[in-house]
């Protein structure tokens, strides 16, 4: 399997009645490489493949069959949603739906694919999209399609995640998907924070050959966000547009000069605790460089 994922990625926006029910192994190539692609057509195979299992458990009186390719989309949504089991759909309209057992609730919750915030929806679609595009390809490994090798390129793999879920979310993909070898963009400083630098390529322009390729400076991997994003994004931790900004760093110059008990000074460092707090960093910092000059006596 080949598989490209675009910024256009989306989950559904309309109700989905009637749908496609041809479902064969080579299916799993169809729009496989359009960036922009809805998506609904996972959820009418998953919804096929209910439907198929329900009937073959009528036909033989016997209510512990399960369809393999559908337990490996199954156990793939349960990886990436913590805490869920039971995924399976509802019509009219059709969607998503999995049972929720937190172990700090009191009794399980029933959650809803609308319900997700647009990033985690696109985010679990996404990778629904491919377990299904694994089994319905590679049905030979049963329930173990998931570990099926495929290449998948997928666009800003940040796009509207929190970064805490940022920062997780390489890891997690490749352990539901072992053997895929994932190629992905970033724009972000919390998921290059999980990159080794031998897995990281930086892409810059270039007036001789339009882009160019290098490795970072620095290894990124579990470094702090901001050394990420002033040595390897080249942007400074702090916006240096805001006159804020400008004020603490003409306050800072002047306590390195010895200049921090002038009225100036101390009027200066009141409009910044007013507009940054008594917590800021660059104050604290401040304080440490006028407590040096009063034991230096300078």
């Amino acid at each position: 399997v080949v598989a490209y994922y675009g910024t256009e990625r989306a989950v559904l926006h309309n109700a989905v009645r009637n749908f496609n029910k041809d479902f064969d192994r080579y299916k799993a190539l169809e729009r496989a490489l359009e960036a922009d692609q809805r998506l609904s057509e996972m959820l009418q195979w998953f919804a096929f493949q209910e439907d198929i299992e329900r009937r073959l458990r009528e036909a033989q009186q016997d209510y512990t069959i399960n369809l393999p390719v559908l337990e490996a989309v199954k156990k793939a949504i349960c990886q990436i949603i913590p805490y869920s089991s039971n995924p399976r759909t509802l019509l009219n309209p059709l969607h998503l739906i999995v049972t929720i057992e937190h172990p700090g609730w009191t009794e399980p919750e029933i959650l809803s694919l609308e319900q997700l915030s647009d990033g985690y929806r696109t985010t679990l679609a996404m990778c629904m999209d491919l377990a299904r595009r694994l089994a319905q390809a590679n049905p030979f490994y049963g329930v173990d399609s998931c570990l099926a090798p495929a290449v998948v390129l997928i666009d800003e793999i940040d796009l509207h995640l929190h970064p805490s879920w940022q920062q997780t979310i390489l890891r997690t993909f490749c352990q539901v998907f072992p053997n895929v070898q994932f190629i992905v963009t970033t724009h972000s400083q919390a998921v290059l924070t999980t990159v080794k630098t031998e897995n990281l390529w930086q892409l810059e322009r270039c007036k001789e050959n339009g882009i160019c390729a290098y490795r970072p400076i620095i290894n990124p991997y579990a470094s702090e966000s901001h050394r990420v994003l002033h040595s390897i994004m080249h942007v400074d931790p702090r916006p240096q547009n805001l006159p804020e900004v400008a004020n603490l760093q003409d306050y800072l110059h002047m306590v390195n000069h010895g200049e921090y008990d002038t009225p100036e000074a101390f009027a200066l460092r009141q409009k910044l605790e007013d507009s940054l707090g008594k917590d800021e960093p660059g104050l604290n910092l401040a304080d440490m460089l006028i407590r040096k000059h009063k034991v230096l006596g300078s």
